[in-house]
């Protein structure tokens, strides 16, 4: 476990959130070269206006992957504290998941004194830099920034938004995954990974809900990414 913290540790990680639990999905995020991909369940999706179902409706399809385990692979368990119990951590644990996704509110205290998956924890366009630094001393590995308004999602990425994931990265000593909650263009990844961020996690927003276009946009970004990089570490 705790694959993805430390891919993000090594390299700026290209994270691949998928719109539906499908096969067909999955694989053309592999294949487009996703770092880490994740999936969901118990959760009504707002980003992508999906739904998905409970474990026993996925676990097919979740057994299929977690069998070939090519990537790191995280899960959102659910979408409130209360649909989140120990049964459900042991079977994604059994399942060998690299990590759990969920919000602060959603996240039963206990969760954060377990150890069975790397905690990734999101807070949202609600939560304060001051109660955002303290989830690096309670047990966050990955901090979500998910901090864009809902109003706003979908809209252009702007030099504010630049600045609030800034000033995230420098509250915070673990690694921040921002979510593709606004359009994230190819021209404005550049100025996103420069505010230290270590990872960017593409979803419907960006790579639409068909595999092929999940595919060629995975392919463009991780294209993208690994070029940034280059460069940044010339500059160093």
């Amino acid at each position: 476990m705790r694959k993805a913290t430390e891919l993000l540790k090594q390299k700026i990680s290209l994270f691949v959130s998928l719109p539906a639990n499908q096969i067909d999905m999955y694989e053309a995020a592999l294949h487009g070269g996703a770092d880490v991909i994740k999936v969901h369940i118990n959760v009504e999706h707002r980003a992508s206006g999906s739904r998905f179902g409970t474990l026993e409706e996925n676990l097919p399809f979740l057994e299929q992957i977690a069998s070939e385990r090519k990537v790191p692979l995280g899960i959102v368990p659910g979408d409130s504290a209360e649909k989140v119990n120990e049964e459900l951590i042991e079977s994604l644990a059994n399942l060998q998941f690299d990590f759990f996704s969920l919000y602060t509110h959603h996240t039963p205290a206990w969760l954060m004194n377990d150890s069975r998956l790397s905690r990734m924890i999101a807070v949202s366009n609600q939560y304060g830099l001051d109660q955002t630094s303290a989830l690096s001393s309670i047990g966050v590995d990955i901090l979500e920034a998910s901090i864009m308004p809902p109003e706003s999602y979908g809209s252009l990425l702007t030099a504010q938004d630049l600045a609030a994931y800034r000033l995230l990265a420098q509250a915070v000593d673990k690694p921040v995954v921002v979510p593709t909650q606004k359009l994230v263009r190819e021209c404005d990844l550049e100025a996103l990974v420069r505010t230290g961020i270590r990872g960017i996690m593409i979803g419907a927003i960006v790579t639409g809900k068909e595999p092929e276009s999940i595919y060629r946009a995975t392919k463009r970004f991780k294209e993208l990414l690994a070029g940034i990089e280059e460069q940044l570490e010339g500059e160093r």
